[in-house]
């Protein structure tokens, strides 16, 4: 923001730059070195952005992914995942989820069914009775699953039926611990930012 500032005020008074140069390099210098030293790689504090470091942690840059859910959650972590996966929305009323598909025409929607991808994210207010009924038949490796009231047992994991094995577990309790985190380590490098700008 200070670069483009100092272009707009060295366009209008090319004279100033004349008389400043020096000082206005070193500001930039010295706040690019900040920046890489502090606060590079601190990332984004969104659901989508979580799950997408998920996704890559998982080695699934490039798998499918099923999403239960057609509400304003979706909507948030849509832009996050869509660009690098094949999605498919799983939804109870398939017509309230057709207005995606005009921001993202690859979008794949179907009825609430078992999921053939092997992501599943979980973004709709549903029973863990009904959701472990819906996911029974499946071989999926990773279930991240953003409903704050009702997180499911690990041990309900392991009594369904998978084809592969017993798929890695995210609670919405975790991704939240997870941004915490994050917000600690943000809180940290900008304190150390200040400290050397002093």
């Amino acid at each position: 923001q200070f670069k483009i500032f100092l272009e707009s005020l060295l366009k209008d008074n090319p004279e100033f730059f004349d008389y400043s140069s020096s000082f206005f390099q070193m500001i930039l210098t010295q706040s690019k070195k900040i920046r890489t030293r502090h606060l590079k790689n601190l990332g984004s504090q969104s659901y989508g952005s979580l799950i997408r470091k998920r996704l890559k942690e998982i080695s699934a840059e490039s798998s499918a992914v099923s999403i239960f859910g057609a509400g304003h959650l979706v909507e948030e972590i849509l832009p996050w995942i869509y660009k690098n996966h094949i999605v498919r929305l799983h939804v109870r009323n398939p017509t309230r989820a057709w207005h995606l598909q005009e921001k993202y025409p690859l979008l794949k929607i179907s009825d609430w069914q078992a999921p053939t991808e092997t992501v599943a994210i979980i973004a709709a207010p549903v029973k863990n009775s009904d959701l472990l009924e819906t996911l029974k038949p499946n071989a999926i490796d990773c279930l991240i699953d953003l409903r704050g009231e009702e997180a499911i047992e690990p041990s309900d994991l392991r009594l369904l039926n998978f084809q592969k094995k017993t798929p890695t577990y995210e609670s919405f309790s975790q991704l939240l611990a997870e941004i915490e985190k994050d917000q600690d380590l943000i809180q940290t490098r900008l304190q150390q930012a200040r400290e050397e700008l002093h």
